[in-house]
């Protein structure tokens, strides 16, 4: 009965979001299927309410997490808000402003802390300026500056996300392997050398 009922309040949740949202809010039965993806979100980065609003504040066709192309992702960030009893944004036709910003050591390790793969994420920021923030607790302009350090170590970012062989997996593989996972409980973070560097400058 309990199960019954958790069912119909999604379902419920789910056709009032569609109704409201430019996001399509997949149906009760793959929001379901999406359970494993959604579990490993805190492997990824810490606060999945605030990626995700990020995430679906404007249409996707990149990700910065390599186990997620762009359609899982939005689906699953869509499925996870609703769970969660979280607004989902309208799409948002604010971008940041073109600058060149300056190292902050002090937003980096916010960065830091709170994605696995700070390359991918920074990589990502960079490919369209954002106006909106995937850390809770920086603004847009505060993560491109914890970026900048990123951006020092690695001598500049690559032309095109789509160049970075990390950026994005979008094979049926790489989806089968992600929905066949077990949940993750802990988030494991990646530095990468580059990260490292800048951390230790």
């Amino acid at each position: 009965m309990k199960s019954f009922i958790n069912t119909a309040v999604l379902a419920l949740c789910l056709f009032i979001t569609n109704a409201v949202a430019d996001v399509t809010v997949p149906n009760t039965e793959q929001c379901w299927n999406l359970r494993n993806v959604m579990s490993n979100f805190r492997f990824h980065f810490t606060h999945p309410i605030s990626f995700c609003q990020f995430y679906l504040s404007n249409p996707r066709t990149t990700t910065p997490v390599s186990v997620f192309p762009a359609p899982l992702l939005t689906d699953a960030c869509a499925c996870y808000l609703v769970q969660q009893s979280a607004d989902i944004p309208s799409y948002s036709d604010k971008f940041g402003p073109e600058t060149t910003p300056q190292c902050n050591q002090q937003y980096f390790g916010t960065i830091a802390s709170e994605f696995a793969n700070q390359t991918a994420l920074c990589e990502f920021m960079a490919f369209i300026p954002q106006a909106h923030s995937p850390v809770r607790s920086l603004t847009a302009g505060e993560v491109t500056q914890g970026c900048a350090c990123l951006r020092e170590g690695n001598n500049g970012w690559k032309l095109s996300i789509t160049d970075h062989p990390d950026m994005i997996l979008d094979t049926p593989a790489a989806i089968g392997n992600i929905m066949t996972a077990p949940p993750a409980t802990t988030l494991v973070t990646v530095t990468s050398s580059a990260a490292a560097a800048a951390t230790n400058s």
